[in-house]
């Protein structure tokens, strides 16, 4: 055994990788679930969420739908024209509602 090597006789090197999980140490993440979303102006959206996220990035929250229709309600108003950065969107729904509400010929 060489000084450089940290493998204890008779056993395999990669055994002590400090950053390996045993096989089975987390449970699988669950498939994507998808969300069908009808917006204000009548068009449906497919949302996928993310199968498991610590930070609830699975769900669709109760606030975006109201969001997305309140932007195409007012689209007028909050959105012709304007470039908008959505934080902590995850699924995006206000943005996707927001690009629909404003005609390509007015960006």
């Amino acid at each position: 055994m060489s000084s450089s090597s940290c493998a204890i006789e008779g056993e395999e090197e990669n055994q002590w990788d400090l950053f390996q999980e045993p096989e089975g140490f987390r449970p699988k993440t669950p498939p994507p679930t998808e969300v069908l979303q009808r917006l204000y102006d009548g068009t449906e959206v497919r949302l996928k969420l993310v199968g498991s996220h610590p930070l609830w990035g699975h769900h669709l929250w109760n606030a975006a739908p109201v969001m997305a229709d309140y932007l195409q309600e007012y689209a007028e108003h909050f959105c012709a024209g304007r470039v908008i950065l959505e934080l902590g969107a995850a699924a995006g729904l206000p943005s996707i509602a927001a690009d629909r509400a404003d005609p390509p010929d007015e960006r």
